[in-house]
């Protein structure tokens, strides 16, 4: 499919060197819908001499660390929404989605949010997209960064309030068919290009966090995205929902003087 002027995930970047870079929205899923770029992509990635990612996914293994996953406190979602709710949710999610909430009782409810997102698209795949562009850099030798810190991210995750995180999970658990298809019309529309929509999808289902979530990350995006182009000619891989809107990360780029144009190409 051939994208347009304004819904291209893949972008030239120039600055005052005259050095092409390129910006391109990812998605951390093993769905194989999300691949059908992957060789177009890559031979963009050949061009660079420094390929980022939205941190360094050789910090990755801290991931593992229950630590980071687990709720404050000692606290567990059931305590939080009280048995009676609790049991209801547990029900409904079982159901639904084939995970047994007791088993992620004291796990942040963010993390459990993005299970039940796995369960809805397809693992097809061995690794992430993300993971997947960052191991091909690897393979052919290029300088690895990543825009933000991990400690950055852990900060940021760190802000997100529980009372939020715990009444996204419970709204999902009241019509779980609609969650459902909003996942579906998240990866169609990331199929298409549409980065207006996976903006509004974002700046929408992030409601009162969107300025934590996405327009302070996006400033700090794109103030490093343009430190990295500096050092040298540079791909740079960042969720799509970032690129877009009047705070996205193209615009910022923009006012910074740097030169954005889309990448015209026809996906097969």
């Amino acid at each position: 499919m051939k994208t347009n002027s304004k819904q291209s995930l893949l972008w030239e970047l120039r600055d005052d060197s005259g050095s092409s870079s390129y910006l391109f929205g990812t998605m951390h899923v093993r769905d194989y819908r999300a691949f059908i770029y992957q060789d177009i992509i890559t031979s963009y990635i050949d061009e660079c001499k420094i390929f980022a990612t939205e941190f360094d996914l050789r910090e990755r293994d801290s991931l593992k660390s229950p630590n980071i996953s687990s709720m404050p406190d000692g606290s567990s979602l059931s305590e939080l929404l009280g048995d009676r709710k609790y049991q209801r949710l547990k029900k409904i999610i079982f159901k639904s989605f084939q995970i047994d909430l007791d088993l992620v009782n004291k796990v942040l409810p963010i993390f459990t949010i993005n299970m039940l997102t796995e369960k809805i698209l397809t693992k097809s795949k061995s690794v992430p997209l993300d993971t997947f562009l960052w191991q091909y850099a690897e393979n052919i030798r290029r300088d690895l960064r990543g825009v933000e810190t991990f400690q950055e991210q852990l900060v940021t995750l760190s802000k997100i309030p529980i009372k939020y995180q715990v009444k996204s999970l419970a709204d999902i658990g009241k019509n779980p068919k609609r969650f459902r298809k909003q996942i579906i019309n998240l990866i169609n529309q990331y199929i298409n290009g549409d980065i207006n929509g996976l903006y509004k999808k974002s700046k929408k289902s992030l409601g009162k966090q969107r300025k934590l979530l996405l327009y302070d990350r996006n400033i700090l995006m794109a103030e490093r995205i343009r430190l990295i182009m500096k050092a040298n000619t540079a791909f740079v891989a960042i969720g799509a929902g970032h690129l877009s809107g009047q705070k996205g990360v193209l615009r910022l780029l923009k006012k910074s003087g740097i030169r954005v144009k889309p990448v015209q190409v026809n996906f097969q």
